[in-house]
Order: C-alpha cells, then structure tokens, then sequence
C-alpha cells in the first residue's frame, strides 16, 4: 500500500534575505553646504530604509489587526511577539558599535527608532482583504517539505517559501523510502474486520487524517462526514486518538466536545485545525445537534478573538467523537436522515492488555513514516474519484447501530 512514484524530498532553499544588512543601506545621504562655502555629505538615519530592510528579511503581513512574520527557520508565519523589534534594536546596536562612522551618539535611545520602524512596517503591509491569506496554498506542508497534489492525484514534493503563507505543519517528515509494515500491523490490531462488501476497516483510520488533508487544500469543501468511535475501554481508541495528534502535530488538532458548538464563538477554535477529536460525550439536546448538522461541512466561519479585529476564516477540521457507546440525543432526532446522514460509526472491537510502555514503543517516527506514505495514499484515492470518500455508511445503518437501546433517546 505504497503511493506510486514518490517524489524525493526537495533541498531546501537558500534563502537569507538580508539577514546582515550593508549599514550603509539604514542612512540618507544628504548635501549640506560647509562654513567655507563648499558642499558637505552628512548621513542621517533613515526609519523608512530600516523598515524597508525589515519588510524584506520578515516578509511581514498586517491582517485583522496582527502582524505576521515570516521565520526563514520552519517555513512559517507567525503572529510578530517582538522579532521585528528585536532585529531593528539588533541593526542599532551594531550602528552603535561603529558610532564615530556614523556619527551616532552613544547612549542614543533606541525605543523611539525601533516604535517607528516597526510602525512603518505594519503600515505597509496592510492586507485589507476579508478572508484570511494564510494556509490557502495547495499542499500539505510536513517537517521537511511540502507536499502538492495534482488534479490526478500525483504528489509532488516542493521546499518552503514565504509565497506559500503557511501559519503551520505537521511534525513528522515525508520519507518516500519508509516501509508501511509498522503502521499497518498497528491499524489491522486495531480493527482487523471487513464489511460486506470485503473492505478492511482498518483503512477507516486512514480515511479519516486523508479527509482532513484533502478538505485543507484550496478550493475543496469539506464533506459532510464525522465519525464515531465506540469501543470498549483498552481496545485501541484512545492509542488512535495519541497517533491523530502525533501525526498533525497537537497545535493542528482540538478537542473539543460536540456540545461546545452551540457557542457561536466555537469557531475560532477550529480555525487551521485538521482534526478535532473529541471524547467527552453527553446528551445532545435538539439546539445543540442543530447546530452540529450546520457545522459539518461548512468551509468559512466568522473568527472573533481578544484585542483582534473580526474576520472570516477557513475551517475544514474532521471531526471525530470516541466514546464506549453512542451519546444519548433528542427524539427529535429519530427520523432525521440529515443527521443520520452525516455520521459514520467505526467500531473498535478489540480488547488489549494494558501496557504502560506500549505508545512509546510503538507510536514513533517509524510508525509515522508509514503512516504518512498510507494516508497520502488515500488522499490520492480522494482524488482520483472524484472527492468521492472511499466509505460511506448507509444512514440507516447508523440509525440502527446508533439506537440499539432506544433508552438514548430523550425529549427536551
């Protein structure tokens, strides 16, 4: 189950844009005439040619009220915590050192120098359109590289650079010689059971991270597909739940609870989120399940944050709820085929020893090198049928399962 003619990982780019800049370029070469007639050169300082260096080393973007800056370390931007300000007051102190060069005076204050670069900086690169610019560039970015998609599914593998606008990636590194071997006989333990129509289920699991690569790519709109793990305790699904962050990395994953998203403010949660895993599972009340039904497969939410300007943002997060037995919900809900609809339930059968050490062991880069090279596997599929999902449960298979014991059923 290896993706076909993968490419090699990409050398990364050399790329230090001004870094060390000349202290020449930070001055403005002025005429002056001298006592005895003549015409003299003075230098003066210049705020506008430090924040145009600034702007070329930090690649910086000014959205909803936050500057972001490029890190030429990862690949990614970020919210500005003081990078900016701290390379001008590195630039002065290096002026300060050569003080009689430039005719600086020691013991100058630097604050007043450093506020107006950097407020220069955040006035030139305002971006003033509604949606956010980041992470809209067509490819799954890992570690060490990103990976692109064709419309045929081909993977490309591509190095970072400031165009792509990335804000974050996943941990683990794309390794097109990885075996599989681990991280297959990890999932088949997991789920060794096939469907009717002869499917192994394992490959649920790799469904379910494939859906969330697939949904983040430009243009695609998420399914209208969650997923509900029910097992028993010690039967693998809270190892999946370690492997899902691991993979994604835990700032691309949340947890939050099915509940939580009657607050209209859930949506800055999600934002750049792959997965959100929840396991805290209560009775779902009628306005509670309404609001999920909407969530599902909706592409664009209003973001409200502290100290930061409104502003639509992306969402495209899978969602996966685990719990040893469906939540108990409204009655309302019994006849509901949208609901039912938007639910596939995988079971986790197995039972295993409790082994303290066991994740250690087996959930490491091995096992994520694989992993990667089977979920990029499945996005291809993803691709190549068309954004068609490779299972999909009939929705009165999941009724079925789901109200086993009619006693979930409530009506408030």
């Amino acid at each position: 189950m290896v993706p076909e003619k993968l490419p090699a990982v990409p050398a990364a780019i050399e790329c230090d844009p001004v870094a060390t800049p000349d202290l020449d370029d930070f001055f403005l070469e002025e005429e002056v005439p001298a006592k005895d007639g003549k015409i003299g050169k003075v230098k003066t300082l210049s705020t506008v040619n430090i924040a145009h260096k600034a702007i070329q080393f930090f690649q910086p973007v000014m959205y909803a009220n936050a500057l972001f800056v490029y890190n030429t370390d990862n690949g990614l931007y970020g919210i500005d915590t003081g990078e900016t300000g701290c390379w001008v007051q590195k630039q002065l102190n290096r002026m300060y050192r050569e003080h009689a060069k430039y005719g600086l005076k020691v013991g100058m204050k630097c604050d007043p120098v450093v506020r107006e670069v950097v407020s220069q900086v955040k006035a030139a690169k305002i971006c003033s359109i509604a949606a956010s610019p980041f992470d809209t560039f067509n490819g799954f970015p890992v570690n060490n590289c990103v990976l692109t998609f064709d419309k045929d599914g081909k993977i490309d593998a591509v190095p970072y650079t400031p165009s792509m606008m990335f804000t974050r990636k996943s941990p683990g590194n794309y390794n097109p010689a990885a075996s599989t071997e681990k991280a297959e006989r990890i999932l088949k333990s997991w789920i060794p059971d096939v469907d009717d129509d002869g499917k192994e289920l394992w490959e649920y699991l790799l469904q379910i991270p494939a859906q969330a690569i697939y949904q983040s790519l430009p243009g695609m709109t998420p399914f209208k597909k969650a997923y509900m793990l029910i097992g028993e305790h010690d039967s693998g699904r809270s190892s999946y739940n370690v492997a899902i962050q691991g993979f994604f990395g835990k700032d691309n994953v949340t947890t939050k609870s099915l509940q939580s998203f009657a607050n209209r403010f859930s949506g800055g949660d999600l934002e750049g989120k792959y997965v959100n895993f929840g396991d805290d599972l209560s009775t779902l009340k009628i306005d509670e399940g309404n609001q999920f039904k909407t969530l599902i497969g909706l592409s664009e939410m209003t973001v409200e944050r502290k100290f930061r300007d409104t502003y639509k943002a992306r969402v495209y997060a899978t969602h996966v709820y685990s719990a040893n037995s469906p939540p108990e919900i409204s009655s309302a809900f019994f006849d509901d085929e949208a609901w039912w609809s938007r639910w596939d339930i995988v079971l986790f059968n197995n039972h295993f020893r409790r082994d303290p050490s066991w994740l250690a062991k087996n959930i490491d880069a091995e096992f994520y090198e694989g992993f990667m090279l089977l979920v990029l596997q499945e996005v291809q599929k993803i691709i190549r049928n068309e954004g068609v999902l490779t299972f999909s449960q009939d929705w009165r298979r999941v009724k079925k399962i789901w109200t086993s014991d009619l006693s979930i059923f409530h009506d408030f």
